[in-house]
């Protein structure tokens, strides 16, 4: 039962990874279209999507992190 449960886990944890890895290419992608853009909405989109990019780069290291353990 124990391994059964082990091996869902595994699968959990690649399915979490790749979802964060989509999400991060999805963010690259919004704020490679608003530097191309000069409007104060298309700033503030900028800088809240670098912000979000940092946050999920960050939670993907400790995600990996305590996987690892």
């Amino acid at each position: 039962m124990g391994k059964n449960k082990r091996k869902q886990n595994d699968r959990d944890v690649i399915e979490q990874i790749a979802s964060i890895k989509k999400q991060l290419k999805a963010i690259k992608h919004l704020t490679d279209d608003a530097d191309n853009c000069s409007s104060v909405i298309c700033k503030e989109a900028r800088t809240g999507a670098k912000r979000l990019l940092m946050t999920l780069k960050v939670a993907k290291k400790d995600f990996v992190k305590k996987d690892s353990e």
